[in-house]
């Protein structure tokens, strides 16, 4: 017996702390569920949402023996390739990664009650043609518990695929910010430009509307003369969808600066640079 306790006892040791450990994780596993379950209401989606993210696991790092390390980069299935680096595992992650096995996990269970809802009422029908009325009212009950089963599950589906969209949301927010965080004159020194796409937008765009100001109308649909020209510029008329004439209004615009037109030119090309469309 001794010699049995003196092979035997490590190993038991070692199973009994696995067994605590799993126990451990399914017991929050558990928590979490039951925490969804429970809100069925669309109202208290923020509120979940920070419940679910204050239970999420924080990453363990390789290298660190099972201690949380937030500064160290986690290796695995977020590896990008064999030459890159790995980019650190987030809070938001972790949080998408369990939203998506709690998806699964719901439309499989869904899916499994509705089967034994559908099972229950041909078991159901058969007791009826046999004339057996109990066995047909207990297959009715447990129909009514699948069912029952089957509408929680989609309820609590949809609040998973609303906290997962508020998610990817948020993510797509902060990506565009980081993007708008940009300085105009960082994009200006790098791409050479005389000043910030920016200010050359406005300025262009105050230019144009000074000009519009002098004239009565964008495009003077009335009569050839209803613009003030200077003597010597020529007019360009053009066919209105409505048969109307008018003439372009740039070229009666008495303030117009010849350049603008290049400048706008000049600035959309570079924007098609800056956006990696050739031109």
């Amino acid at each position: 017996m001794n010699r049995t306790r003196e092979v035997y006892g490590p190993k038991a040791n070692t199973a009994r702390d696995h067994v605590a450990e799993m126990e451990k994780i399914l017991g929050m596993q558990n928590e979490v569920d039951e925490m969804l379950f429970n809100s069925v209401d669309d109202s208290n989606t923020e509120e979940l949402e920070e419940e679910l993210n204050g239970l999420m696991l924080e990453p363990i790092s390789p290298s660190s023996g099972g201690d949380n390390d937030k500064n160290k980069e986690v290796k695995g299935e977020f590896m990008a390739g064999p030459s890159q680096k790995a980019s650190p595992v987030k809070k938001p992650d972790v949080t998408m990664r369990r939203l998506l096995s709690l998806e699964r996990k719901l439309t499989a269970q869904a899916e499994k009650f509705t089967e034994k809802a559908e099972r229950t009422l041909e078991q159901a029908r058969v007791a009826i043609k046999r004339r057996n009325r109990v066995v047909a009212i207990n297959h009715l009950r447990r129909r009514r518990f699948y069912l029952k089963k089957v509408t929680s599950s989609v309820k609590v589906l949809e609040n998973v695929k609303h906290l997962k969209y508020r998610l990817m949301q948020n993510e797509v927010d902060a990506a565009a910010v980081d993007v708008c965080r940009c300085r105009n004159s960082d994009v200006r020194d790098r791409y050479g430009l005389k000043e910030d796409v920016v200010t050359r937008a406005e300025r262009a765009r105050c230019r144009l509307g000074a000009a519009a100001a002098t004239c009565p109308g964008r495009h003077c649909r009335s009569s050839a003369s209803s613009c003030s020209k200077p003597s010597g510029s020529s007019t360009t008329f053009h066919k209105a969808p409505g048969g109307e004439r008018y003439k372009d209004a740039r070229s009666s615009w008495p303030d117009f600066d010849s350049s603008a037109d290049s400048d706008i030119e000049d600035l959309e090309r570079r924007l098609r640079n800056l956006r990696g469309l050739n031109s």
